[in-house]
């Protein structure tokens, strides 16, 4: 089927197809990078004015201070046990097995890079829409997380 004669709404879904396949790829080699020390190919996947928010122990900023040049890169190795998409956001959480702390990332990409990233360390999170929520009908909820630890609801 050419472009011009599919529907809209096949257009949208190939093009949301292609983005969500994009993305994917971004974090897939980011994470790569990161763990390689690769600084050129983390540089061509983060914007240069990422917006960046994070929750938990200010010791467990890792991925940031490696994304700024605080921490060396590949001095922790963060290896996703799972990635999703959620509406318009990427989801990632695993654990680090030196320090044995859980952590979810969120990320926004937009052309091909990441433009705003939120880092949650030894947090349980719960992601909802903009709208009406009840705890019993969440988008996605962090698996990994140990009981003890405090939550946070994110709206995306």
């Amino acid at each position: 089927m050419s472009q011009s004669s599919a529907s809209p709404i096949e257009r949208n879904l190939g093009k949301d197809l292609a983005s969500e396949q994009e993305g994917y790829a971004v974090l897939r080699n980011l994470y790569r990078a990161v763990s390689q020390g690769d600084v050129e190919i983390v540089k061509a996947l983060v914007a240069a004015d990422i917006e960046w928010w994070f929750h938990g122990p200010r010791a467990e900023q890792h991925l940031m201070r490696m994304l700024t040049g605080a921490d060396r890169l590949g001095s922790i190795a963060f290896s996703p046990s799972r990635v999703c998409l959620v509406q318009d956001k990427f989801l990632a959480e695993g654990f680090l097995d030196a320090s044995k702390s859980c952590w979810v990332h969120v990320f926004t990409i937009k052309s091909g890079k990441v433009v705003e990233l939120r880092e949650y360390f030894n947090t349980s999170v719960t992601v909802t829409g903009a709208g009406f929520f009840t705890r019993d009908d969440p988008l996605w909820e962090s698996e990994l997380t140990l009981t003890s630890m405090p939550g946070l609801i994110v709206a995306v």
